[in-house]
């Protein structure tokens, strides 16, 4: 958990340098790029049990 804590702050640090207006549209960035992250993952496991 604490691990996910620093990410998420590193995360959030990074999005103000690079000038995100928004929380919201920092938010939709981040369930994008885990949504990506899971399909691709899913993905994976599924061609090894084949």
């Amino acid at each position: 958990m604490e691990k996910t804590r620093e990410t998420l702050k590193e995360a959030f640090v990074f999005a103000k340098k690079s000038g995100l207006e928004s929380i919201d549209t920092y938010c939709e960035m981040l369930k994008k790029a885990y949504n990506d992250y899971i399909d691709k993952e899913s993905e994976k496991l599924l061609n090894d049990n084949e």
